[in-house]
């Protein structure tokens, strides 16, 4: 569905996890929706940073 609404992602895999990168349209509002699992897991934003962890 990315695809539908002109955004591109890209990810890396790392030995753990996954780096993400999303580039969306500048003239549109973006938004990243994170499903997390449950059972310890977590998500936490640092905006300053760019980065959800």
């Amino acid at each position: 569905y990315l695809a539908d609404y002109d955004v591109t992602s890209e990810i890396t895999p790392t030995e753990r996890a996954a780096m993400f990168r999303f580039t969306f349209p500048e003239n549109e509002q973006s938004y990243v929706l994170v499903d997390a699992f449950d059972r310890g897991s977590y998500v936490k934003l640092i905006p300053s940073e760019n980065k959800v962890v």
